[in-house]
């Protein structure tokens, strides 16, 4: 967990399991998808695949280019724990 606020526009490490594969690797923020220290859209890669963008709706996480969206969940919610 970050020391203080102004890291959580650094990138988000990520490292989670799903559907028995492990995954490992970051989520950079979109700068100007920041607002008050919280990032709400990030560009993620796991495991050295660049997945796109993750964006955080009012409806869940989404991503354009992954249809797994139990992955996509899994993504979202290490990002919401870093800005916890």
């Amino acid at each position: 967990m970050p020391p203080n606020d102004a890291h959580k526009k650094q990138v988000v490490p990520l490292d989670l399991d799903h559907k028995g594969r492990h995954y490992k690797g970051l989520a950079v923020p979109r700068k100007l998808s920041c607002h008050e220290g919280v990032c709400f859209e990030l560009d993620v890669t796991l495991n050295n695949e660049q997945l796109g963008l993750i964006h955080c709706t009012e409806h869940g996480w989404k991503m354009d280019h992954v249809k797994d969206q139990g992955l996509v969940d899994a993504i979202g919610k290490q990002i919401f724990l870093w800005y916890e």
